[in-house]
């Protein structure tokens, strides 16, 4: 049976990001999902991957609203991540 619980849903995307589960990752984010990186200060809408792997330790807070999550926020360490990616110089 499916969590509908903000948690579960929140639980569910996580879960289909880390088995590189794209398609079933964009299943709970709502169309016009605001994405907010608190690193860079950048904001962008709707459900976006591009299939890159990396690894990082952060923190992401979710809005859920009506079964979809509609906001998000991710807190992380942002040259960890360009490193990984071979992207550093984008500091």
């Amino acid at each position: 049976m499916t969590d509908l619980t903000p948690e579960g849903i929140v639980r569910s995307y996580f879960n289909a990001l880390n088995a590189r589960d794209f398609a079933r990752a964009a299943g709970p984010i709502a169309e016009d999902c605001e994405w907010t990186s608190v690193a860079t200060g950048r904001v962008f809408r709707g459900p976006a991957a591009n299939g890159a792997a990396f690894e990082r330790r952060g923190c992401a807070v979710a809005e859920v609203r009506g079964g979809k999550i509609v906001r998000y926020r991710d807190y992380y360490d942002r040259a960890t991540l360009l490193d990984q990616l071979d992207l550093r110089g984008l500091l």
